[in-house]
């Protein structure tokens, strides 16, 4: 049987402005037709008694929706309202999903809101300003939601600056320093889940496993977690307790993976992102860390970046050149923010793994123990230097799969890139006893068919420009 994949494509599709974002409205007819298209309680469409997910989680059950809240700052940048839409997911898609799941779980049942941001994020200011946490408190208290919003996190660092975005010449100076605090996190704990040789990172050679890196002051973290045989993760409990997990990531470019589509996002279910590999160190082919040596500048504006102190915090000394239009930061393609990144990748597909397969207690089993729904929010998209760095670009689209591969294939190749240059895409069908779905394009359906050759000529990042779009053009990265 093919793995279905809906799209739709309606530009005159907009993010509905008004709070608390209420139907009818365009976002809520388009996302019923995604959810009838995926044949979602077909025989009841159009009644009082639709009910698209009450097939997927029980009555009284347990769902976790999973946005992209991501950040809104982008280093020492605010991001305005337009650039928020092009790298956040929007609460007008949310709310929908909101309101189908509290219909099949009922008022004793648990609707969980959840996301691990980037370490420095606000997670209180960012939902402040996307107007999630006030769509939040309405759907409990006017309309008796079982909703919660929780920041899957247990620390974040805070960055405190005396220094911000003093323009000198080309560049902006920026000095502070980063204080890691402490965060309540996931309210019913973590586990540590092990996959052990099943895992990506199991296929290295001793050498590259000493490299994995993650950023500083974290920089050797993940070589605690990562080795031949003990491959770890910390996965929030909430997230291993759910029966059905809505997964809904924007449609985006990012500097290290290509695109951050369903399966990246899925790292947002995790609280010790420090774990994670995000890179090798060194330069190609030993690491991955660089394209090619860095020059002596280069390599000392990078080291006084961010020097770690003590306890986790660091000082941040950064000069880097701005364009101070865009605000875009012109910096070396380094820290793996490149095509050639062969790490990553493996830290998106265990992950994606774990969320699969493992059970409430965190061990692995041979079935698929939920269900995942992937919604691609890609009404406003972004492109360019993603995640955070993207800029917006209107595009109207919705995709939605059960299979979040096939998804990514679909996204990807509307995108105007080829799927085969993304790792995390063509490895994920390749392991023997946890498959996470079909990169054969043969073996997807589209709906409707002819949204298979929609391209939309996406911006990649520059470490990404020449390799991402595959034949077309290997020189000029143009189509």
């Amino acid at each position: 049987m093919k793995s279905k994949v809906v799209v739709r494509y309606n530009p005159q599709l907009d993010y509905i402005k008004d709070f608390p974002f209420d139907s009818p409205s365009l976002i809520y007819s388009e996302m019923d037709k995604v959810l009838l298209d995926l044949g979602l309680d077909k025989k009841n469409y159009g009644t009082e008694n639709w009910n698209p997910f009450g097939i997927l989680v029980p009555k009284k059950g347990k769902v976790v929706i999973k946005p992209n809240f991501v950040s809104i700052k982008n280093h020492h940048i605010a991001l305005n309202r337009d650039r928020l839409n092009g790298v956040t997911t929007h609460p007008s898609i949310l709310r929908p999903l909101i309101d189908y799941a509290f219909k099949a779980v009922g008022k004793k049942g648990k609707i969980s809101i959840v996301d691990s941001p980037i370490e420095a994020a606000d997670f209180e200011e960012t939902v402040e300003a996307l107007n999630i946490s006030h769509m939040v408190n309405y759907l409990k208290t006017e309309r008796e939601y079982p909703l919660e919003l929780i920041d899957l996190r247990d620390f974040r660092v805070v960055p405190k600056m005396f220094i911000n975005s003093l323009n000198i010449g080309e560049r902006s100076l920026n000095i502070g320093f980063f204080k890691k605090l402490d965060l309540t996190g996931d309210p019913r704990g973590y586990t540590i889940v092990d996959l052990k040789k099943d895992s990506e990172y199991s296929l290295l050679n001793d050498e590259k496993l000493d490299r994995l890196r993650f950023y500083k002051p974290h920089f050797k973290e993940p070589t605690k977690h990562h080795d031949k045989i003990k491959n770890e993760y910390s996965i929030p409990n909430t997230v291993l307790e759910a029966d059905f997990i809505v997964n809904v990531p924007k449609l985006k470019t990012h500097k290290k993976a290509g695109v951050t589509l369903a399966m990246k996002n899925l790292i947002g279910l995790i609280n010790r992102k420090n774990w994670l590999p995000h890179y090798t160190e060194g330069v190609a082919p030993k690491g991955d860390q660089y394209p090619k040596r860095p020059s002596f500048v280069e390599k000392f504006e990078h080291l006084l970046s961010v020097v770690p102190v003590s306890n986790k915090n660091s000082i941040i000394i950064r000069f880097p050149k701005v364009d101070h239009k865009t605000g875009a930061v012109r910096v070396p393609i380094r820290d793996g923010n490149w095509s050639g990144n062969d790490t990553l990748w493996r830290a998106i597909l265990d992950i994606c793994r774990i969320i699969l397969y493992a059970d409430e207690q965190g061990v692995i089993r041979d079935t698929q123990q939920r269900k995942i729904l992937s919604i691609v929010d890609g009404v406003v998209a972004g492109e360019g230097e993603g995640p955070i760095g993207a800029m917006p670009k209107k595009c109207g689209i919705l995709i939605g799969s059960f299979d979040m591969v096939a998804a990514d294939v679909i996204a990807t190749k509307i995108m105007g890139f080829d799927p085969k240059r993304l790792l995390s895409i063509q490895k994920a069908p390749e392991h023997d006893k946890y498959p996470l779905g079909t990169s054969d394009i043969s073996k997807i359906e589209v709906i409707p068919q002819k949204m298979i050759n929609l391209n939309l000529r996406f911006k990649p990042p520059k470490g990404w420009r020449t390799y991402i779009y595959g034949e077309c053009n290997k020189l000029t990265g143009k189509r």
